[in-house]
């Protein structure tokens, strides 16, 4: 919109000031954030002026800068229609005449969850009205003399406001998507039809996921067939829909009366197992829907089998939950309002990722995207795409999964593209810490059961950790002084965790499994205090007989940090758990999916609260890791498996697991069995590669392979015996197949 008039108007008039809002100027374009582009020419130089709107051009006929003056009237934060004030918080922000302000969850709370918030002030600015806003996690700022224009002699060429007219692909590279196309991955069969109200049919496919359907079906011309979509039934057998909030679900066909009409959409999909048919002239067959999962083309790379059937429905649960989620960005859930790129449940989880699928190129793309949502403060979002809120342990993700990714796959890129981000998160965490303690902010141990860790905890170790792992990193791509000054910060902030939240007998400030979990996987606790901990932790599970109460923040680390002080008994325990809350849990009351709540329905008791209830969430299937990385022993020694480590961890509740594993360098498999004390172990070691394995054994003389004694043997090729400890032969191998047995009592 031309306003060139209307400026020279007020210039010629005497104005002081020249207001840029649509109230005065009008509305060129709605729902987009508008600006003034002024060019003008003084002394023969030309200029060009950029406003935003809530902003006043100073008109000033001597070039001196106006004594500044603001009154805050008010200030709001929220979104839609719910708003809080906010202005006595924002006050303080107001120094010298100018008010800059970050707008974020940690100084105003959250008011509406999982919506993107703004920050509004109203003011006066020289005895005029005014009013700014920024988006959640930006930086308001309003300064009386940013836009001042000298006027004397000026000549104005050209006034606009309107959205911002410069080209925002000048000066952009392109480049091919780096991630997996999404394709159609898996046809899922109907595999009941039921009909629980007359002429509305539910087809049952057996099996959640995401994706859409083939509709095959004839009718006469112009009827409409509607179908719905969930994820559950309701106990009269009709679907159950309330978790789905404001997501419709629904799609709609009108046949055009041929023999046979086939149809699959093309501009939707769903997360659901079932399908509502209405409106249909013959009953449906199995044959009329068929499931098409659809996700980002990432190959499986794992199997995993063992002699508990319940186990291996959790595998299959982890692995679907991974491929209803993994849809171009690592969505929370599919079939809600919501399917967004949360960073906590990535982080979480990514290990057990790497496990099941090559999720190289997704991760590759993905990370590309996070970084582009970094505030320039250096503050990491809660998801990408779209880059809203900072929470620890989920802006964590922006330094934990390129080091999770360098250990999977060997591959320095995603550290050298992103490290400057990595290390402008870190700052970001320091100069928001007090003596190195970070305050209490973010979502917390989520979902944990009636055990709320504090918040600060969780910041802090989050803080602790982050930095050390930054501090290898750093040492990874040759930048040897960063090294060591963030492994000092680490040192630090570690320091500080223990002084302020760790008591002399070793209890940890909030006393939940997860504070010690953190505290324990993070290598937060003191060396002297490391026993009492570790006992602490075991004693909380048992005072919950024998139950977890971790969040999504403790879930991922509860089965590795229980075999590491010793207590794989409680792991094996709480795997195979089937009361409340654990995995089994929610798989004897039929899950073929990882759940959102540890109580997301139970027979006894329905449904849990349908504001937030997914039946497609992948987090909790971090214990995926454990299971290979701990019952099947396969993990790297090196990274990127150029040296692997085989160590299985046999328990007298399972008698065999197999698994294996397609890394980088080529299948790696094993199984092993356990009968009468006896332990028999299958390794499989891919070409180029060397493999330390570790073999439960209670007498080395027993240790033999392919039926000949490892300890001084000369005929045997590519293995040798290198010690005994705690019960654990050492054994390094090269590629190949192997059949260890040993006699473990």
């Amino acid at each position: 919109m031309d306003v060139t008039d209307r400026l020279r108007a007020a210039i010629e008039a005497g104005a002081e000031t020249f207001a840029v809002s649509r109230e005065d100027l009008g509305e060129p374009v709605r729902g987009r954030d508008l600006h003034l582009e002024v060019n003008y020419v003084v002394g023969g130089e030309t200029h060009r002026m950029a406003v935003p709107e809530g902003r006043s051009v100073i008109l000033s006929r001597t070039g001196e800068r106006p004594q500044p003056s603001i009154e805050l009237i008010k200030a709001e934060y929220g979104a839609q229609d719910t708003w809080v004030d906010v202005t006595e918080k924002v006050r303080p922000a107001l120094r010298n005449g100018r008010l800059e302000v970050a707008a974020t969850n940690a100084a105003f709370g959250d008011p509406i969850y999982n919506v993107v918030k703004r920050l509004r002030v109203f003011y006066k600015m020289n005895g005029e009205d005014g009013r700014a806003e920024v988006t959640e996690n930006q930086t308001l700022t309003i300064d009386p003399n940013a836009y001042l224009m000298q006027v004397q002699g000026a000549q104005i060429e050209e006034a606009r406001f309107g959205i911002d007219i410069q080209d925002p692909i000048a000066g952009a590279v392109f480049e091919a998507h780096p991630g997996n196309p999404v394709k159609e991955m898996i046809e899922i069969p109907t595999q009941t039809v039921s009909e629980p109200q007359p002429d509305v049919y539910v087809l049952d496919l057996g099996q959640n996921f995401t994706g859409w359907f083939r509709f095959r079906a004839s009718s006469e011309r112009g009827r409409t067939v509607r179908l719905r979509f969930a994820e559950m039934l309701n106990d009269d057998g009709t679907i159950y829909t309330a978790n789905l909030r404001g997501a419709k679900c629904t799609d709609y066909y009108t046949f055009a009366g041929s023999a046979e009409e086939v149809w699959t959409p093309q501009f939707t999909f769903h997360g659901y197992r079932y399908v509502e048919l209405t409106g249909m002239m013959e009953p449906p067959t199995p044959e009329t829907i068929t499931g098409i999962a659809l996700y980002s083309e990432s190959p499986d790379t794992s199997t995993f089998e063992c002699s508990v059937p319940l186990v291996n429905q959790l595998y299959r649960n982890t692995v679907w939950g991974q491929r209803s989620n993994f849809l171009e960005i690592p969505t929370d859930c599919p079939q809600r309002d919501e399917r967004m790129g949360w960073s906590g449940d990535a982080q979480v989880f990514i290990r057990t990722a790497a496990y099941n699928m090559d999720v190289g190129p997704f991760f590759t793309a993905w990370m590309k995207t996070f970084n582009d949502s970094q505030s320039s403060d250096g503050a990491y979002p809660n998801v990408s795409p779209k880059g809203w809120g900072v929470s620890p342990a989920w802006g964590d993700a922006g330094v934990i999964c390129p080091f999770m990714f360098y250990w999977a796959y060997g591959d320095t890129k995603l550290i050298r593209e992103h490290y400057d981000g990595m290390c402008a998160w870190i700052d970001y965490l320091k100069t928001r810490s007090t003596d190195l303690i970070r305050p209490a902010e973010g979502f917390g141990d989520w979902l944990n059961v009636d055990a709320p860790m504090p918040k600060e905890v969780i910041s802090t170790a989050y803080f602790a950790w982050s930095t050390q792992l930054l501090s290898e990193l750093a040492e990874i791509i040759g930048k040897p002084e960063d090294a060591e000054r963030y492994r000092a910060l680490a040192a630090e902030i570690k320091s500080a965790f223990a002084r302020e939240f760790i008591s002399e007998d070793g209890r940890i400030h909030g006393d939940t499994q997860t504070c010690y979990l953190m505290a324990l996987s993070f290598g937060l606790v003191p060396s002297g205090l490391q026993e009492a901990a570790a006992d602490r932790l075991g004693g909380l599970i048992e005072e919950r007989d024998y139950h977890l109460s971790t969040g999504f923040l403790g879930v991922n680390l509860l089965l590795p940090t229980l075999t590491d002080i010793g207590r794989l008994d409680l792991a094996y325990r709480l795997l195979q758990n089937t009361t409340y809350p654990s995995w089994g849990y929610s798989i004897v009351n039929g899950a073929t999916t990882i759940w959102e709540r540890w109580n997301s329905y139970t027979k006894e008791h329905g449904f849990g609260d349908a504001g937030m209830n997914s039946f497609n969430h992948y987090a909790y299937g971090s214990c995926g890791e454990w299971m290979f990385g701990t019952m099947a022993g396969i993990a790297p020694d090196l990274p990127g498996y150029e040296r692997i480590r085989i160590a299985p961890r046999p328990h007298p509740d399972m008698e065999y697991v197999a698994a294996t594993h397609d890394s980088i360098r080529g299948r790696i498999a094993t199984r092993w069995e356990l009968a009468d004390g006896k332990l028999t172990l299958d390794v499989t070691i891919p070409p180029n590669t060397t493999a330390n394995v570790q073999i439960p054994c209670a007498d080395p003389e027993s240790l033999k392979e392919g039926g000949r004694p490892v300890i001084g043997s000369e005929e045997l090729s590519g293995c040798r015996f290198s010690g005994l400890e705690n019960g654990t032969a050492l054994v390094q191998i090269g590629s190949g197949t192997y059949r260890f047995t040993s006699q473990m009592d």
